[in-house]
């Protein structure tokens, strides 16, 4: 990563990069690095370029998660929070939910919902603010909430997502039975939700990685519907 990192700084010099590709490319690179590094236990260096990369593009959710996970392996509950609020303000995501939960600061179910209703709070317009608040008071057994919540959601964007987790409550609260298999259809018959899906040969990947774990591409994983990509032929032989 660092001889990535190297080659990047001389295409940028030669203007063989865009100035927006080569920002974005080295802010993967930086990610990538600060992974690296909180793997080999070098906290300090990990935030390094973890910060490295969240200045770089505040509105990326890789750096922001990354740069987050840092901070809570550092003990800095409260900046890893600041870098989640940023970053949502700026694009409400998944990747940036599953985190701010990590930086709640108890693992009290109740307390949970509470701290995702503050995220909500920062833009309340949108599907996902919803679906994490709908998702905490699901495992807190607030059955009445989650169901509220994912209504709102749905009527924002009614994905498969959204199907599957009303399902999951009507489930847990009164059982199976025809509500349950009447959403589960439905579920079937909606649009995809987003994922990590790589622009070079349209493969969706479990979580953003710098390189396509498919064709070997580097910086091509973009939050898109799976299918949305037309791979080109050569990209998949």
């Amino acid at each position: 990563w660092k001889e990535a990192e190297i080659a990047l700084d001389k295409a940028a010099r030669i203007k063989a990069l865009a100035p927006d590709r080569a920002k974005r490319d080295r802010t993967a690179v930086l990610v990538e690095e600060s992974r690296q590094a909180l793997a080999a236990g070098q906290v300090e260096q990990a935030l390094t370029f973890g910060q490295k990369a969240h200045d770089l593009c505040p509105g990326s959710v890789p750096a922001a998660v990354q740069l987050a996970r840092v901070l809570l392996a550092a003990g800095k509950g409260k900046k890893a929070a600041q870098v989640v609020e940023t970053a949502w303000r700026l694009g409400p995501h998944p990747d940036l939910a599953a985190i701010w939960g990590d930086t709640a600061g108890s693992g009290d179910p109740l307390a949970r919902v509470k701290h995702y209703q503050t995220l909500l709070a920062l833009d309340p317009s949108t599907a996902e603010g919803h679906v994490a608040v709908a998702t905490a008071s699901l495992r807190a057994k607030l059955w009445g909430q989650a169901r509220s919540h994912l209504l709102k959601a749905r009527d924002i964007a009614p994905t498969a997502r959204i199907w599957r987790l009303l399902a999951e409550v009507e489930r847990a609260e009164h059982g199976d039975g025809p509500a349950v298999r009447e959403m589960e259809a439905k579920q079937a018959g909606a649009e995809p939700d987003g994922a990590w899906t790589c622009t070079a040969c349209g493969t969706p990947a479990p979580e953003w990685s710098a390189v396509c774990g498919r064709c070997g591409s580097f910086d091509t994983l973009d939050w898109q519907q799976p299918g949305s990509v037309r791979a080109p032929v050569a990209a998949l032989k």
